[in-house]
């Protein structure tokens, strides 16, 4: 448009704001009234100038006349100074305080578009399309996206990827009806993007979860952009109500959530504690097969610390998350743990003796397979099967000696002794 063009013999234009949905923004000044207005170019009028007229909140624009010329339609709307969320986020990192207030007021938006006869959803919140003034006020702004409900009109469906649902973007093929579900889904999608500065692209399974990304963020807001992004729209929260109660319950939730932390460190440490008493009490009180301790008795031990150590991310009050998050890399890592930790016992099992007595001679057993046993002094064994006793050559001395194994009944109190003599070279 032309500089100092005139719309309707009165809005002079002054410059261009952007361009919203359905059409150009710029800035005018009113000559009767001194006064400068957003004006927005239509082609030809729609939902969004049948909407404005409707609305009567402040947290949206107010329409104050409508200019018919040339072919077009021109709004003449309340000129919201301030930047836009995006712009804001973009100058400075932001807080989840100042996050959850703007939040609140969104919602509040929202819930307003969702009360009105005939119903209303948004359908394009994004942080582009939320004005943040300079007394720190939220306006939602473009209105082109607008889905009246219960119209008979045939309407397009429009959003903006990634913080509209998927079930949104797929609307041609799916022939879904939008409700304010879809709303939901970008408000959460919106305050994902505002504490984390990142798009999550569209996943499959699992639940959005911003502590990932940014591990300041308290439980109960993490929760509610966990509930609000759900994949499944049955899922969500199923009002902007919900929505609301949540927000101004978060200090409850993390308190909750803290108790909960506490529990679960307890339980997490007996059971540890409880796991490594019965790796002892098993190596001190069984035999144990060399081939056993290593692979048996390292899954066992793995697999019990696995269960009482497993990481739940973001697992507050009201989320159920994945069990296991990068639960590939914790299994091994526990894996070698019970590992490492049974082949110490099992080298402590046969060192124990030898820290109390010098003068024992190191026999080692071995099944009729040819494994290797460990055994303690004292354990009663219910033998099925043939062993082998094996005496290392550095035990013996360069000597003539000779070596006696005694068998005794302790029923009858018989004994009865092999001895054979034996000279190392």
């Amino acid at each position: 448009m032309e500089e100092n063009r005139v719309i309707g013999e009165r809005y002079v234009y002054k410059r261009s704001l952007g361009k919203g949905g359905n059409g150009s923004v710029f800035l005018c000044e009113d000559r009767k009234l001194q006064k400068e207005w957003a004006v927005k170019e239509l082609s030809v009028p729609g939902k969004e100038l049948m909407v404005l007229k409707t609305i009567s909140c402040n947290l949206f624009p107010r329409i104050v006349d409508v200019i018919y010329e040339q072919k077009k339609v021109y709004l003449i709307m309340d000129y919201i100074e301030g930047i836009t969320l995006k712009e804001k986020m973009n100058r400075q990192k932001l807080t989840e305080k100042e996050v959850l207030q703007w939040a609140v007021e969104i919602a509040k938006a929202l819930h307003y578009l969702h009360q009105m006869t005939p119903q209303l959803l948004y359908m394009d919140c994004k942080p582009e399309n939320i004005m943040l003034t300079p007394n720190g006020e939220i306006r939602l702004v473009d209105l082109g996206s607008v889905y009246v409900c219960q119209s008979d009109t045939k309407q397009r469906i429009s959003g903006t990827k990634f913080f509209s649902p998927i079930e949104q973007q797929n609307s041609s093929r799916t022939n879904g009806t939008p409700d304010v579900r879809n709303d939901i889904y970008a408000f959460g999608m919106t305050l994902y993007y505002l504490l984390t500065g990142k798009k999550k692209e569209y996943r499959r399974k699992g639940r959005l979860c911003v502590r990932d990304e940014n591990p300041v963020v308290s439980y109960g807001t993490s929760t509610i952009i966990a509930r609000c992004t759900e994949r499944e729209p049955k899922k969500r929260y199923q009002t902007v109500d919900e929505v609301l109660y949540q927000l101004t319950h978060i200090r409850e939730a993390d308190k909750q959530q803290k108790r909960k932390n506490i529990l679960w460190k307890m339980v997490s440490l007996m059971g540890k504690t409880v796991c490594a008493l019965m790796c002892l009490v098993f190596a001190k009180n069984y035999s144990i097969r060399q081939d056993m301790t290593f692979l048996t008795g390292s899954i066992i031990f793995g697999g019990v610390l696995l269960l009482f150590c497993r990481k739940q991310k973001c697992t507050v009050y009201e989320v159920k998350h994945d069990l296991f998050c990068g639960a590939g890399k914790r299994i091994l890592i526990y894996l070698f743990l019970g590992i490492g930790i049974m082949q110490l016992m099992s080298f402590s099992v046969r060192a124990k003796e030898s820290s109390h007595q010098k003068d024992i001679l190191h026999v080692i057993l071995y099944d009729s397979d040819g494994r290797k046993l460990l055994l303690q002094r004292g354990t009663v064994w219910n033998l099925s099967e043939d062993i082998i006793l094996s005496v290392p050559l550095e035990e013996l001395e360069e000597a003539e000696g000779e070596i006696t194994v005694s068998y005794m009944n302790k029923n009858s109190g018989e004994i009865k002794k092999y001895v054979f003599s034996c000279c190392k070279k």
